[in-house]
């Protein structure tokens, strides 16, 4: 049994937010291995307990960067870090377990009026959608309380 959450998102950066099943968590990519600030990094799958699928991490606050000067850094809710779907491509993260799904913060890179589509899966079946806009100057929160994906 595989739950995931698919994050269907064109090019637009997010945080993600209090992500896990027994214990709350605070998913905010600043601790994630091979943290280096200057670079694209892959989000490694175990990251936090879950297998992410096309996910990047950066600090868009890195001088002479691709990220500097966009609306990533519109993103960042903790240190310096964002997390984003590669190359604009859909992207998802999912447990082999159940888990929760509580609030996630989303912004565009360089494009605003971005559509994202959050999906919350189990057992391969759509159980949970929400669809919004973002834009590279404000920093959308969003509410899910999705139990037990």
């Amino acid at each position: 049994m595989n739950n995931r959450i698919s994050l269907l998102i064109t090019a637009a950066l997010l945080t993600l937010a209090q992500a896990s099943y027994a214990a709350e968590k605070h998913i905010n990519f600043d601790d994630a291995s091979g943290s280096t600030g200057s670079s694209l990094n892959t989000i490694s799958n175990g990251y936090n307990d879950l297998t992410w699928k096309n996910f990047i991490y950066t600090n868009p606050f890195a001088i002479n960067y691709y990220f500097y000067n966009s609306g990533a850094a519109t993103g960042v809710v903790s240190l310096n870090f964002v997390a984003s779907n590669g190359s604009g491509q859909p992207a998802s993260f999912e447990s082999s377990s159940p888990f929760n799904l509580n609030s996630a913060c989303f912004t565009a890179a360089f494009n605003d009026g971005l559509h994202v589509t959050v999906e919350g899966i189990s057992n391969d079946i759509i159980t949970h959608t929400q669809s919004f806009d973002v834009t590279t100057t404000t920093r959308r929160f969003k509410t899910f309380n999705w139990n037990g994906i």
